[in-house]
């Protein structure tokens, strides 16, 4: 189209303002809309506003995209339930997710991220089976994506950790193997100090919190 395609928005921090010209390129996309209703302008103008944070016209306009090529994109799906997650939207992230995975089954990533919904949607059991099924594909047949180890072992403990009974020796393992990789890492650092504290560690607890006070 010519217009400038932008960064996919998948783990944008919130807090990390960049400075690109994602402002601009909505204006340019918004015009081009209104000459002649594109699905992939839609789409991309979904990314923008995604990047700017506003959820909800990034929410309509991945919509409208899907609508126009007949909920049939693999990848529309993906990124709306994205959005939709960034929204707070969990529930309805679900049904995204699912949808894509139905079109694409051997997107491996997309499992992953079906997994973090499970997560926030607070369904554990269903969180580790999809983050088995995305490390078993993982082993099979190795993609091309951002998500590291260490993101599905801490997804992993958080799930772990959250369960109505919980399991402190795998909790433990999963937490200590993550801050043997990063051992100034204060979210770690802050996971493992709760986890010493429900295990009335105590003398643990504390060295580890002077810890992250050092590291804050």
């Amino acid at each position: 189209i010519g217009l400038g395609i932008p960064a996919e928005p998948l783990f944008r921090s919130r807090s990390n303002k960049l400075e690109t010209p994602y402002e601009a390129a909505i204006e340019r996309y918004e015009k081009v809309i209104k000459i002649q209703d594109i699905p992939e302008v839609h789409f991309h103008l979904g990314h923008c506003y995604y990047m700017v944070e506003q959820f909800d016209y990034a929410i309509s306009n991945y919509v409208a995209a899907l609508k126009s090529v007949k909920n049939t994109r693999h990848d529309y799906y993906f990124y709306l339930a994205c959005a939709l997650i960034a929204a707070g939207r969990t529930k309805d992230s679900l049904k995204c997710y699912k949808a894509a995975i139905k079109l694409k089954k051997n997107k491996n990533e997309y499992y992953y991220h079906l997994a973090n919904a499970y997560y926030l949607s607070k369904k554990y059991k269903k969180t580790l089976i999809a983050l088995e099924k995305f490390s078993k594909m993982e082993n099979e047949n190795p993609s091309q994506h951002k998500i590291t180890k260490k993101d599905v072992d801490y997804l992993m403990f958080k799930t772990y950790s959250s369960m109505p009974t919980i399991d402190y020796e795998k909790c433990s393992n999963l937490i200590n193997s993550l801050i043997q990789e990063e051992p100034n890492n204060v979210e770690y650092l802050d996971c493992l100090a709760s986890l010493q504290e429900k295990t009335n560690k105590t003398k643990e607890a504390i060295d580890t919190y002077k810890k992250i006070i050092v590291n804050q």
